[in-house]
């Protein structure tokens, strides 16, 4: 893939479905303190076809991720963008 020029929406919308993909995704843990909004009616499923599927799902989103040119964009951003890479 090659990367492309994209208003800072698309970054944004980026950012919303990675952390949409990983409130699904991070485990319970075995304390009260709520680290994350869980969508409504979320379970932990870690069947076989729940991971791969997980695991597709981050795929596509670091596939979106590497194809984002964000030069021509604010440094805040390109920070952003960055830090969306981490995760």
């Amino acid at each position: 893939m090659t990367a492309t020029q994209i208003p800072a929406d698309e970054l944004a919308t980026l950012a919303t479905d990675i952390w949409d993909w990983r409130a699904r995704q991070q485990p319970v843990l075995g304390d009260d303190i709520p680290r994350l909004p869980r969508p409504s009616g979320w379970l932990p499923d870690f069947s076989p076809e729940a991971v791969n599927r997980a695991r597709q799902r981050r795929d596509e989103l670091t596939a979106r991720w590497r194809v984002l040119d964000v030069r021509d964009l604010d440094v805040a951003a390109q920070i952003d963008h960055r830090l969306l890479g981490s995760v």
